[in-house]
């Protein structure tokens, strides 16, 4: 009885570490993949902004 109390006991602790650890990496992934999100509406948006300057200066160019 004394090692079934213990058993329960590391198990409950190992899970308790195993899941600190997993939180841990779902909040690093969930903030790299924020960071990503951010550097692809960045670079969408300048391309969008490249993309209106170059319609600009052909539209100059026609006139």
């Amino acid at each position: 009885e004394k090692y079934k109390n213990l058993d329960e006991a590391i198990y409950a602790e190992a899970m308790r570490l195993i899941n600190n650890q997993i939180e841990k990496y779902k909040k690093k992934i969930e903030d790299e993949l924020e960071d990503l999100k951010k550097q692809a509406e960045e670079r969408i948006q300048k391309i969008k902004d490249d993309a209106l300057k170059k319609l600009d200066i052909e539209k100059k160019k026609e006139k």
